[in-house]
């Protein structure tokens, strides 16, 4: 079987009984590969295996309406193996927040929009995943798993004390900062199931914003704060909804029939949500507009061995997003038996 418990992805082994219950404890059979799939042979003599590089990397490509993009338009920051889930492009267009694992955990860093000012923000043991700016832009929210599962944090980009904002048994994930700077939204199955909660940025007590059975995430607040747009599987698949700032009964936005979908920020104007998707029209990044709905695909990612995947965001001229691509090889081991 293949686990990271030795730190990479490695195959590991154990012996069973006749009755196929475990005997001892699991060995490695390889160390620090990165193995993504393996495969037996018939006698058992033999083992194939793919070593794998999986890396994200930040790239960013202008907005021009009504125009399809292709990669060749599209200019990379970063270009290194390391993996980024999270970004967010801070008030003044500058710098760009995210996390990433290039230190041997993920931790926030902040680099300017031209690649240039890489820095660390975060240097705890434990995984932090990147939120959204406060909008005067001096401090960063993000969630962690700092006390064992996942809560909010709040800390000044110069650096300092960082804030905890929930401490919840429950899954806490970091969504947006409300453009007034009051409250910070986020998604908490703390209900029983994922909703969007909110909670006052200086902390307090979280107020509860949706209360559907189905799975509420990805929420962003308009330019103006009145409304907030979020993902929903109310409909059996996820499509982009809409609701008032202040709750109240949600619109359904797109009617796409959406495998996964994330709304990853809105136009100055507040007519365009820009979202990540991934449909029977494969996956990319979109222009959805809030008059109707339609979404536009923005680029063509055809004949490249990179994809997007789920995170986005703009300064209003460009937008800033993460390409995922795997490169790997195919290998095989002779087995010895092992008594």
């Amino acid at each position: 079987f293949i686990s990271d418990r030795g730190g990479s992805l490695d195959i590991w082994w154990m012996p069973v009984g006749l009755r196929e219950e475990t005997k001892g404890y699991p060995r490695s059979l390889t160390t620090g590969v990165g193995v993504g799939n393996i495969a037996l042979s018939k006698d058992g003599s033999k083992l194939a295996y793919s070593k794998i590089t999986v890396r994200t990397n930040i790239w960013s490509v202008p907005i021009i309406p009504d125009h399809m993009l292709t990669l060749d338009d599209a200019q990379p920051l970063t270009s290194e193996n390391h993996y980024i889930d999270i970004l967010a492009v801070s008030p003044d267009g500058n710098w760009i927040a995210f996390d990433s694992n290039r230190s041997g955990n993920q931790d926030i860093w902040i680099i300017r929009k031209d690649g240039s000012g890489l820095r660390q923000l975060t240097t705890n043991t434990a995984h932090d995943w990147v939120g959204p700016w406060s909008p005067d832009g001096s401090h960063i929210a993000f969630h962690s798993l700092r006390y064992g599962n996942r809560d909010l944090f709040v800390m000044p980009v110069s650096g300092g004390a960082v804030k905890r904002l929930t401490n919840h048994p429950a899954e806490d994930f970091i969504q947006d900062w409300s453009p007034d700077g009051k409250k910070i939204a986020f998604t908490s199955n703390r209900s029983g199931n994922m909703d969007v909660w909110t909670i006052p940025s200086i902390g307090g007590n979280p107020q509860q914003l949706t209360f559907h059975e189905a799975r509420e995430w990805g929420m962003r607040w308009s330019p103006d704060g009145k409304r907030f747009v979020f993902n929903s599987t109310r409909t059996g698949h996820e499509e982009l909804f809409l609701m008032p700032a202040d709750g109240g009964e949600p619109v359904q936005l797109t009617h796409e029939e959406w495998l996964e979908v994330s709304p990853g920020s809105w136009s100055p104007d507040g007519q365009t949500i820009y979202a990540w998707g991934h449909s029977n029209q494969g996956t990319n990044l979109w222009a959805v507009s809030v008059k109707d709905g339609v979404a536009h695909p923005l680029m063509d990612f055809r004949g490249s061995l990179k994809e997007p995947i789920a995170g986005s965001c703009s300064d209003g001229e460009r937008l800033y997003f993460t390409l995922w691509e795997c490169r790997g090889d195919i290998w095989m081991a002779e087995l010895e038996k092992n008594e």
